[in-house]
């Protein structure tokens, strides 16, 4: 691609990841009270809790990434 269209590109990725963020929120919050009016019951993790199911699933998340590669979990990170 043209060095002006990369240029301007990178320039529009911050924009366009809080845009995105901004609806995830959104649409996290539009099924959270779907599942309410619904009846379902949902849970919270703590922060402990969080922390053992992230230890419990890294051999998954390893195998995932043994079949996958590296890119998308770099994103990922990156993200972070």
């Amino acid at each position: 691609w043209p060095e002006d269209l990369r240029a301007a590109l990178h320039a529009a990725i911050p924009d366009a990841v809080a845009y995105q963020r901004g609806l995830a929120v959104e649409e996290e919050d539009i099924s959270q009270k779907a599942l309410d009016a619904a009846g379902c019951e949902t849970v919270t993790l703590t922060a402990d809790e969080h922390g053992q199911f992230v230890e419990r699933v890294a051999p998954l998340y390893d195998e995932a990434r043994a079949t996958f590669g590296d890119t998308m979990f770099d994103l990922l990170e990156q993200s972070k």
